[in-house]
């Protein structure tokens, strides 16, 4: 597989995958090899803060404050 799909490749994964009972969307993106993140929005953001009250009710301090 690569880019273009089924059709430029002329295989059939989906039949292959089907008949074992695995189905996979049309929005999915399914790679051959492990990689961190599957979609360019995904990202990794650590240490984030969505919402400062919850930091201060786990007791954790604020740089900044």
């Amino acid at each position: 597989m690569g880019e273009g799909g089924e059709k430029s490749f002329q295989t059939n994964i989906n039949f292959l995958l089907e008949e074992r009972g695995i189905m996979i969307n049309n929005d999915a993106v399914v790679r051959t090899v492990y990689h961190k993140y599957h979609h360019p929005k995904e990202v990794l953001v650590s240490n984030g803060v969505l919402n400062r009250s919850i930091s201060l009710a786990a007791g954790k301090s604020i740089p900044g404050q």
